[in-house]
């Protein structure tokens, strides 16, 4: 089993892919409305690695990166890098503590693989929300949730993916 995850600072979307079949697709909420970290979530993304460690997944995060404006970094995109870094040891953490491999998945190698281009943000979510919309039959998506049918998408076509996930499944 493949999972696809995009994560941000409100909410984890995840893709679980499995011989080929999406299984689910869905998220996971991080804060609440009021940009809260829910008490929840820690629970929530604790048994999600449970049961994936159980399933001998394999998980494909998102990987982040520090945009830049005309060769400068901006402080806000400093803040929503340290969010995201944070985002991202939570999971990983999570993830290790039920023994499931993680593998970062720069956007740009997912974006050519799955989506064949990797420029334009516009276009690129576009192409991520078509391609999500025809392999679930969802309508309901998020951007996020397609992201990760995407993510998902690139993971189980990678040879370390399955040998990762094969060496989980037999110990």
């Amino acid at each position: 089993m493949v999972i696809g995850i995009d994560a941000d600072s409100k909410r984890l979307a995840y893709c679980a892919l499995d011989s080929g079949a999406i299984r689910a697709v869905g998220t996971i909420e991080r804060a609440n409305h009021a940009g809260r970290i829910d008490g929840r979530y820690d629970s929530a993304l604790t048994a999600f690695m449970r049961r994936a460690g159980e399933m001998g997944a394999v998980v494909y995060l998102e990987g982040i990166f520090l945009p830049e404006r005309q060769g400068q970094s901006t402080p806000r995109n400093v803040l929503a890098f340290e969010r995201l870094a944070e985002v991202h040891g939570e999971i990983k953490r999570a993830a290790r503590l039920c023994a499931v491999p993680v593998e970062d998945v720069n956007p740009s190698v997912w974006h050519s693989a799955i989506l064949g281009f990797s420029r334009g943000r516009e276009e690129l979510k576009a192409a991520a929300m078509a391609k999500a919309r025809t392999l679930t039959g969802r309508d309901d998506l998020t951007e996020h949730e397609a992201d990760a049918v995407c993510i998902a998408l690139h993971g189980a076509g990678s040879g370390a993916g399955f040998a990762r996930a094969a060496k989980a499944a037999n110990g």
